[in-house]
């Protein structure tokens, strides 16, 4: 799982940091928003992907 999530995120990476960019361009503050929004949404999704092996 740790793989598909790691292959995931690098697939991503090129593509979040352009975005990141050109919203900084205009407006730093959008950025900021952006990429917060990101890492929260990443950490949710891993968090709900490794929650259930607490069960073991």
């Amino acid at each position: 799982m740790q793989s598909r999530l790691e292959k995931e995120e690098l697939q991503n990476q090129a593509k979040v940091e352009a975005q990141a960019l050109a919203l900084y361009k205009n407006n730093p503050l959008e950025a900021k928003n952006y990429l917060t929004d990101y890492c929260d949404q990443n950490v949710k999704k891993v968090l709900k992907d490794w929650w259930p092996f607490l069960n073991f």
